[in-house]
């Protein structure tokens, strides 16, 4: 995100900015321990979800300065739903009952997060807002305990503990430049 918003969005991204990604970074690298003997084809998809990501919230920047937010997240809806009305058509499974409890939770859930989102990207520098992307971390962890019982080891807390401090500085930052 940084690096899109510096080329498309023309924002000034300030060193101590840098170096808290660059730190949040380093603190997601040591959690993941990405390294040549688990590389495989299937390694880069993160990597292209996580690019595509990024630019879907620069694009929404620049969105925001012609549209409202409400025009954002419709189509933005509508894209979705295009998209995964034709995965669904190759991937559906029957629904079971717990499918119809969970899929609209799962919807409203994901609508005001992509709102809040777009409300967040219309009001705020895409730089500023992406060191807080690093909470998905904690959330994987978390999930990951609670669905599967995967315990994290002292990397994983290591990491964590490094992201927070990043994110914490960043709001810090912030606090003190308003």
């Amino acid at each position: 995100v940084v690096i899109l918003s510096m080329f498309i969005l023309r924002e000034k991204i300030e060193r101590a900015l840098w170096a808290v990604i660059i730190f949040g970074f380093i603190g997601v690298l040591i959690i993941l321990r990405p390294g040549f003997d688990i590389f495989d084809i299937k390694s880069l998809l993160p990597l292209g979800a996580g690019f595509f990501f990024a630019l879907y919230q620069v694009i929404t920047k620049k969105a925001s300065e012609y549209d409202s937010d409400e025009t954002s997240l419709f189509f933005t809806s509508i894209f979705g739903l295009v998209i995964i009305t034709a995965l669904a058509l190759y991937y559906w499974h029957p629904l079971t009952y717990f499918s119809f409890f969970i899929l609209p939770l799962i919807g409203v859930m994901m609508t005001l997060a992509h709102y809040s989102l777009i409300i967040a990207l219309a009001r705020a520098p895409a730089s500023k807002i992406q060191p807080f992307h690093f909470t998905l971390i904690f959330w994987a962890i978390i999930f990951g305990y609670i669905f599967y019982d995967d315990i994290p080891d002292i990397p994983t807390f290591i990491g964590a503990l490094i992201i927070a401090f990043s994110g914490i500085f960043v709001i810090n930052n912030q606090y003190k430049s308003n």
